[in-house]
């Protein structure tokens, strides 16, 4: 609640969601008047967005936490295709990134650049299982 003898008021650095409002004032003589009519207002700010517009360092602020750095990155090769779905199907909490085209652009350009998509049949058989080495245990261990 806040006071003030001014005609208005300033209710700053609120959190969005919606506020009611009502006055109490008073007279010269410091008597109670009626009480004002209910106001509701709604604050919907939304948050500010990031400019930078390198792949790099937008992966190491936004995504490294949860996808490790870039160098050993669980989600290499990802696209910006990949990235827009993963935001619009809140993945893992991603719904709450407020990134530009540009910017997700950007990252997906920096996972895909030089990455080749490994081979599995390499070390998988169809099934998904390992296959077995000449040397009698499983590739890849």
């Amino acid at each position: 609640m806040g006071s003030t003898r001014n005609k208005s008021y300033n209710n700053r650095g609120v959190a969005n969601g919606t506020y009611t409002y009502e006055v109490d004032a008073m007279d010269i003589n410091g008597s109670l008047l009626a009480r004002s009519n209910v106001i509701s207002v709604t604050v919907n700010v939304a948050p500010k967005t990031s400019t930078i517009v390198d792949g790099a360092t937008l992966y190491g602020s936004t995504c490294a936490g949860c996808h490790k750095a870039l160098a050993s990155s669980t989600v290499m090769g990802k696209s910006a295709s990949d990235i827009k779905a993963a935001i619009a199907a809140n993945v893992g909490g991603m719904g709450s990134l407020k990134l530009t085209d540009s910017q997700i652009q950007a990252i997906g350009t920096t996972l895909t650049s030089g990455y080749t998509r490994p081979d599995c049949s390499t070390c998988h058989n169809a099934d998904g299982s390992l296959k077995e080495s000449e040397s009698g245990g499983a590739t890849g261990e």
